[in-house]
């Protein structure tokens, strides 16, 4: 099953802003959720794509309906992540895809994610877990956005062991300039896009098909 067909359905769980949403907008029949009433209405403003105000673990979708489903950094802001997976699944139809992402390794735990409301932060084998036993098979799985993570774990244990104030700028609320941004925003995407194996990185990428 080819992603962008616009006879396809896909819901993204956890829109945000609807960024993603409506990149993908041209390509298929998308519909945003979210929780968030502030990110519906940032939604709503961007353009015409249908919102459901809903909670990504109780999700309002009939059983099999959904070709392809997005989660991309939000089931590590859940308590019951497993829950989320299995409500995932069950909406998907047969041969649907689910494409998950998620911070990768504890050891890079900082204010960030606790500023961020995440639980927790995964390796390859928890999602191999999380998905164990469900009606899915892994079609592709790996860690993503490699190149920064040397500097990135540096940084992060460095912060970790010395005392911060608090009224000081982190370095992931800084935004670079154009060109540094875009060469950022390629040196993420590229890699993500190609079927290969990264044994580390920042985050993970799963996607997932349901039986």
């Amino acid at each position: 099953m080819g992603f962008l067909q616009p006879d396809l359905s896909l819901i993204e769980v956890g829109a945000g802003t609807g960024l993603f949403a409506s990149e993908m907008h041209s390509h298929m029949k998308v519909v945003a959720l979210d929780v968030n009433p502030i990110a519906l209405s940032l939604i709503r403003e961007r353009n015409q794509i249908p919102i459901i105000s809903a909670m990504a673990e109780y999700l309002p979708l009939k059983f099999g309906s959904i070709d392809v489903i997005t989660a991309l950094d939000v089931i590590e802001h859940i308590d019951d992540d497993r829950f989320a997976i299995e409500g995932l699944v069950n909406v998907t139809r047969e041969g649907g895809i689910i494409i998950l992402t998620v911070p990768a390794y504890q050891i890079l735990w900082s204010e960030w994610d606790i500023a961020l409301n995440h639980r927790r932060r995964y390796t390859y084998s928890d999602i191999l877990r999380l998905s164990s036993g469900l009606k899915v098979d892994v079609v592709h799985m790996s860690y993503i956005n490699t190149v920064a993570f040397l500097p990135i774990i540096i940084y992060r244990i460095l912060m970790n062991l010395v005392t911060k104030n608090e009224t000081n700028r982190r370095m992931e609320e800084w935004i670079p300039y154009k060109p540094l941004n875009d060469l950022l925003r390629f040196l993420f995407v590229k890699p993500a896009q190609l079927k290969i194996f990264f044994p580390f990185g920042l985050s993970i990428l799963c996607i997932l098909r349901r039986r």
